[in-house]
Parts: C-alpha cells; sequence; structure tokens
C-alpha cells in the first residue's frame, strides 16, 4: 500500500485492540486511511474502538457506522475526519432509523469534527432529504 501512492486505501476494522498494538509499527502514507466499525450502542466497545482509531497515524481516520442496528449515542469525534452511516441491504436486512442518522450527522455539525456520507440500506424506515452539500465525499476535499 505504500508503494501504490496512486491509489487511496480505506482499512476498515471491527478490531481495535488489534489495531491499536500493531499501529505503531506500521508506516502511515497518506494514501492509507485507517477506520473503525461502530454498529450500536449494545456493543459498549464502540467507545474503544473510537479511542483507538485516535492513537493511529493515518492521515485520514473514520468510522463506519455500518450496518447501523440502534442510535449511537454521547459520541466524542475528535480526531476522527470521516463518517460513513449505512443501514443492511439483503433480504433479512433490519431496520434502519432515519433519526439514527440524522443524529450521527448533527454529532459531526456540533463537533465541527467530520463529514458524513450515508447509504440507506433496504429498511430505512422514512427517506431522508439532504442536500448534496450536505453529504461528505472525502476525495473531493482539499484536505485529503
Amino acid at each position: 500500500m505504500n508503494k501504490a501512492s496512486w491509489h487511496t486505501f480505506q482499512v476498515l476494522t471491527k478490531r481495535a485492540e488489534r489495531l491499536e498494538e500493531l499501529a505503531p509499527y506500521l508506516k502511515w502514507s497518506p494514501n492509507i486511511w485507517q477506520g473503525v466499525t461502530v454498529e450500536s450502542d449494545q456493543y459498549k466497545y464502540h467507545k474503544y474502538r473510537i479511542d483507538s482509531l485516535r492513537k493511529v497515524n493515518a492521515k485520514v481516520r473514520f468510522i463506519s457506522f455500518e450496518p447501523l442496528i440502534d442510535e449511537v449515542k454521547n459520541l466524542d469525534l475528535t480526531g476522527v475526519d470521516w463518517a460513513i452511516v449505512g443501514g443492511e441491504s439483503g433480504f433479512k436486512s433490519r431496520r434502519m432509523d432515519s433519526e439514527w442518522v440524522l443524529s450521527i450527522k448533527n454529532e459531526c455539525d456540533q463537533q465541527g469534527e467530520c463529514g458524513v456520507s450515508s447509504h440507506l440500506g433496504s429498511k430505512c424506515s422514512s427517506v431522508i432529504f439532504l442536500k448534496p452539500r450536505e453529504l461528505f465525499n472525502p476525495l473531493m476535499n482539499p484536505k485529503y
């Protein structure tokens, strides 16, 4: 990945403890972005995952709230550049409430830390109308 600077690699993990263990020994070229998955408040590890992500020396740090299966509250997005929010898709997918998506977007807006991009999945409870400029595409942002 370090040698393929013409590509952007988005590396995503649920194994934040392993990431935290290995990250200090890795070379973080600007084209290697690191993310962690957060699905719900039901999994109490989400705060630990985000804390572990902050310790990574990647140019872009992101959280993938996918599949979002429950509301995630009291987020500290310090040091997070990008939030991806999405529901499950497929025949047996669980419902995603549009209020959960808006809650994450509002947290990002209030904290001024990250942009948000989203896909609704196949069972969103209602349609979310966001103007295109309200969604975030990190590849179009001059910071990256």
